[in-house]
């Protein structure tokens, strides 16, 4: 299954078209996959606040 962002429509024979108008970092699910990644690498304050009264 190949994700896309828009699906016209099937042919009359049974054959399905997909035409893709995004793809790579452009697609819904490149983005939602930058914000996990960006949130997951960056701490909360209270973590920022605990490394600092660590040290």
């Amino acid at each position: 299954m190949i994700p896309a962002e828009r699906v016209d429509h099937g042919g009359a024979d049974g054959t399905l078209r997909v035409r893709v108008t995004r793809v790579g970092a452009d697609t819904a699910l490149a983005q939602i996959v930058k914000l996990v990644q960006q949130a997951q690498n960056s701490k909360a304050p209270r973590q920022r606040l605990a490394d600092r009264a660590a040290f």
